[in-house]
Formats: C-alpha cells, structure tokens, sequence
C-alpha cells in the first residue's frame, strides 16, 4: 500500500454562490485507491455523490434537498503523483 498525505486547501466561493472545499492529495497510489482514501478521511465513510450522480438526480423529482445540499464531490488529477479532492455544496439562499 502506497502513503498517502492530504492536506486541506481552502474554501473557495464561484459565481452564484457555490462553494468549493479543496484538499491536496500527495500519492502515487492508483485513482481507485485515492477515492477510497478520500470517502474514509475526508467524508467520515459517508456516501459522496459524483457530479454526474448528482446531476442526473436533478432531473425529474428524484432528488430531495437534502441529498441537493449534501453536493457533490470530484477527484482532479493534477501531476503524476498530486490529486485535488473537491467538495462542491450548492447555493442554498
């Protein structure tokens, strides 16, 4: 098993008030590997929604706000060995 190291960014704030939570993952472990590091530590084991989850659950009525607020989370791979992990929450005025 490969070390992994986290180190938490910052919260950013994107036009229409959509907030982003961005930790910095150090590794040479395989995506898979680092998404489940990142469900365990940074989302306490709790289920994280994709983008393309969370999206597809707005269509129709399939998605209650509570599930909207929850967000969704993306895994950026930004070198060979850095990823970012991101927490997008959702407007919510």
């Amino acid at each position: 098993m490969s070390e992994i190291r986290m180190k938490y960014k910052g919260r950013s704030q994107m036009p229409f008030g959509e907030s982003i939570l961005t930790w910095e993952i150090i590794t040479d472990a395989p995506e898979e590997e680092v998404w489940e590091f990142c469900k365990r530590e940074i989302c306490s084991n709790r289920h994280v929604k994709t983008r393309d989850e969370w999206e597809e659950g707005q269509k129709g009525d399939s998605m209650d706000m509570a599930d909207y607020a929850k967000g969704y989370a993306r895994l950026v791979r930004v070198s060979n060995t850095r990823w970012w992990f991101e927490k997008h929450l959702p407007n919510m005025d």
